[in-house]
């Protein structure tokens, strides 16, 4: 299958999947509540914790700390000289992964959450002893990708647009000794404050090196080009008296569950992990820890699954088309026979997971973890399982017609009598892999590494081999009809 192949695909699902998504429950993320639509005084009880999700404690800028499972766990994190919890956390990434599982960069972009300005974020509240919002931060990530962070001093602009329009006063701080301008770039260490009856902002800027930063190192003419200071950050604080606002109803509501009218309700509630032969259709399931759950037969179909526990569940049979394992922990998992057409697994984690006689035909699997997980006899045609890993999996007998398979990496598989007609393969890495009586014919093995593979009795016919390796191979039984060959020829 090739890249545009899988590219319209992609496209081509994308309206129906986020119409299921949204259906579901989640959220459009263009439609979520921001960091900064969070009214002052909200309760930890009352923020929408679908969309705020994976808080840990902040480190003011840095990367997450210790992570406290829940918002409502905010006294776990240090109180800073203020008397202020700075507890981190990220958006809903659902979509964005949806996204990547298209390879759409143009989707990734519009979906991603955590980025501004093509920067991505560090984000974090400030909550008082009451659990209550009394502040935010805002910061570009320093750790980012200097080509990108250059740019980070950018940011700022749109800050100072919707957080100083009333009125503040920005100014330029003095050099210390060594600072300096980065070549074709202003010097900018600014530092903006405004203030209300109700609110105090503050916003860095800074873009120059600091003493000792340079973009060639002193030994041996080394770039460093990472060595600048390019960043903005915004801190808003209440600094008023906080308005008292009513606690969410669904908050409360959440908590409630005293009683379920049968095993499906208890399930979405939370109350039990067994609900075998339930219809689940489109229910969200996101970050949900089903970690042994017992969902043999269920009807999962459409269901979001984003980055759910499922270790050792048994979803045998169970129906999952359409579904979202995005990032899912499927680890141990059984899923033999489980209907997958079309299902999304994009770098979901499925080492030594059973998928034997499941169908995951068209289904999006690319950057997956399955080191030594069981595909025998799995339908796998149309899949894109670009990048996935793959190292000791059994794909005994499986279909792989048509299945985009470009730097996947095999080494050791069991891909003994498998059916890979016009499969793409291209600088796929099958070392030491079984291809035994396989069927590659008109296959793209461009560049893909099959050094120490059992070639024996595989049929390559018409397939493309140009510049592949092919060291060490048995080929006994070999069919090459009319295959390009590493040697630029065309076996006879």
């Amino acid at each position: 299958m090739s890249d545009l192949n899988t590219r319209l695909r992609g496209i081509a699902l994308a309206a129906a999947l986020l119409v299921s998504v949204t259906a579901s429950g989640a959220s459009a993320q263009q439609a979520q509540p921001r960091i900064w639509d969070i009214p002052f005084g909200t309760h930890v009880d009352d923020l929408p914790q679908d969309e705020f999700v994976d808080p840990a404690c902040g480190t003011n800028g840095g990367p997450a700390g210790f992570a406290i499972g829940s918002f409502t766990q905010f006294e776990r994190c240090p109180e800073e000289a203020s008397g202020l919890r700075e507890v981190w956390f990220i958006f809903d990434d659902t979509q964005e992964y949806m996204a990547r599982a298209w390879r759409d960069a143009g989707l990734v972009t519009r979906f991603s959450a955590m980025s501004l300005m093509g920067q991505p974020l560090i984000l974090s509240f400030l909550f008082n002893r009451d659990g209550r919002v009394q502040g935010y931060r805002i910061f570009t990530d320093t750790r980012a990708d200097p080509a990108v962070r250059i740019e980070a001093y950018m940011v700022s602009l749109p800050l100072k647009a919707r957080f100083l329009a009333g009125g503040g006063e920005c100014l330029e701080l003095p050099r210390a000794d060594g600072e300096t301008k980065i070549e074709g770039s202003p010097f900018i260490k600014e530092l903006c404050r405004g203030e209300s009856a109700a609110t105090r902002v503050t916003i860095e800027t800074r873009l120059y090196y600091r003493t000792g930063q340079q973009n060639v190192g002193q030994f041996g003419g080394k770039t460093t080009a990472n060595e600048f200071d390019s960043f903005s950050r915004l801190e808003v604080l209440y600094v008023g008296p906080l308005p008292d606002l009513p606690p969410a109803a669904r908050a409360a509501a959440r908590r409630d569950q005293a009683a379920f009218a049968g095993p499906r309700e208890a399930f979405l509630a939370g109350a039990t992990r067994e609900c075998p032969g339930c219809d689940l259709a489109n229910a969200d399931l996101r970050r949900r820890d089903l970690s042994g759950a017992d969902l043999r037969g269920a009807n999962l179909a459409g269901a979001v699954l984003h980055r759910a526990v499922l270790r050792r569940a048994n979803l045998e049979g169970a129906n999952l088309q359409g579904a979202n394992l995005n990032l899912a922990d499927l680890t141990l998992a059984t899923l033999r026979g489980a209907h997958l057409y079309d299902a999304m697994l994009f770098q979901a984690d499925g080492g030594r997971a059973d998928f034997s006689g499941a169908d995951l035909g068209h289904a999006l699997i690319g950057k997956a973890h399955l080191s030594i997980a069981n595909f025998e006899g799995a339908n796998l045609e149309s899949a894109d399982l670009g990048e996935a890993r793959m190292n000791d999996t059994k794909l005994t007998n499986a279909t792989l017609n048509g299945t985009y398979l470009r730097l996947a990496v095999l080494f050791r598989a069991d891909m003994r009598g498998v059916f890979a007609e016009g499969a793409s393969l291209i600088e796929a890495s099958l070392r030491d892999a079984d291809l035994s009586g396989a069927v590659f014919r008109d296959a793209d093995l461009r560049t893909a590494d099959l050094a120490g593979a059992d070639l024996s009795r595989a049929d390559f016919t018409g397939a493309r081999l140009l510049s592949a390796i092919l060291l060490n191979t048995n080929q006994a039984g070999t069919i090459f009809t009319g295959a390009l060959m590493p040697d630029n020829t065309i076996a006879p």
